[in-house]
C-alpha cells in the first residue's frame, strides 16, 4: 500500500540523507561543506512540507465549513417527536445564549482552564506536558479540539494532524470571539452513544435539555468527550467524580 503524502516526503528526505551519508567526505573542509548542504537540504524539505500542509488546510473563511449537520426530526401534527434520522452523528443545534453558564464553565474547567486568558497556543500547558511527560495533561485546547472535529482532521496521521490543529486553531482564534468558539465547540463534540453536541447529550443521558442541565449533570457531561464509555453515568464506572479544584472552578 502507498504511504500517506506526508510520510512519503519524510521518507524521501531520509533516503537522500542516507545516500549523502554513504558519500560523506573525508577531509575537514569537505565535511563542513557536507554538513552545510545537509542542513540546507533538510531546510528545503521542511519548507516544501510546510507548503504541502498549508495548501491542504480546510478553508475556514467559509462559515458553512463550521456548520454542524443536524438530525432530521419527524413529528406528528402536534409537534411530538416520532423519529430521528441520522447517519452517525445525532445532533440538535442549540444557540449559545440557551446554554447555561455552568455548562460552559464545566467544559472549560475540564478541557481548557485558561480558555479566556490564553492566545491560540497555551504555552503553559505545553510546557507542563513536556516537563511532566504528559502525566499532567497535554497542550490541547478547546479551539484545537473544535478544529479537529469540525474540519475532519481525525483521519490525518498524528504529527500532520497536530500541525494542522495548531494552524487552524490560531486562524479560528483570530476570526471568532471566545463565546462563538465555545458555542461551536459545545455543538460539535461527541459525548458517546451517537450523541453529538450538548443538547442531544442532555437528552440522551438525562432526558433533559441543555438549558435545564444542573451543575452535577453539567460536570458529568463535560468529562464525557475525553472517555465516553468510562465516564458514562450508565457505564461500569458509575461513580464519576471531579476533583475539588475542578468543582471550585465550575462554581466560580
Amino acid at each position: 500500500p502507498s504511504l500517506p503524502k506526508g510520510k512519503a516526503v519524510l521518507g524521501a528526505a531520509l533516503a537522500l540523507f542516507v545516500v549523502a551519508w554513504n558519500r560523506r567526505p573525508c577531509d575537514r573542509e569537505e565535511a563542513k561543506s557536507f554538513v552545510v548542504r545537509g542542513v540546507l537540504g533538510l531546510f528545503v524539505v521542511g519548507v516544501l512540507y510546510g507548503f504541502f500542509l498549508w495548501f491542504t488546510l480546510p478553508d475556514i473563511t467559509d462559515p458553512t465549513n463550521l456548520l454542524a449537520s443536524q438530525s432530521t426530526v419527524i413529528t406528528d401534527r402536534n409537534g411530538i417527536e416520532l423519529y430521528r434520522l441520522f447517519n452517525e452523528e445525532d445532533r440538535t443545534f442549540v444557540p449559545g445564549e440557551l446554554i447555561p453558564t455552568h455548562v460552559k464553565q464545566a467544559a472549560i474547567s475540564i478541557e481548557d482552564q485558561r480558555f479566556y486568558d490564553r492566545g491560540c497556543l497555551d504555552l503553559r500547558a505545553i510546557a507542563r506536558a513536556v516537563f511532566l511527560l504528559g502525566r499532567a495533561g497535554g497542550g490541547s485546547t478547546i479551539t484545537r479540539q473544535l478544529a479537529r472535529n469540525a474540519l475532519n482532521l481525525q483521519q490525518e496521521n498524528k504529527y500532520q494532524r497536530k500541525i494542522k490543529e495548531f494552524v487552524l486553531g490560531c486562524q479560528l482564534e483570530s476570526q471568532y470571539e471566545k463565546e462563538e468558539l465555545l458555542e461551536l465547540y459545545l455543538n460539535w463534540i461527541p459525548f458517546g452513544r451517537n450523541a453529538y453536541g450538548v443538547e442531544q447529550a442532555a437528552k440522551r443521558y438525562f432526558n433533559s435539555t441543555a438549558e435545564k442541565l444542573t451543575l452535577a449533570e453539567s460536570s458529568i457531561l463535560a468529562a464525557l468527550p475525553q472517555r465516553p464509555s468510562y465516564f458514562s453515568p450508565y457505564g461500569y464506572h458509575v461513580h464519576t467524580e471531579v476533583t475539588d479544584e475542578v468543582m471550585q472552578d465550575i462554581v466560580d
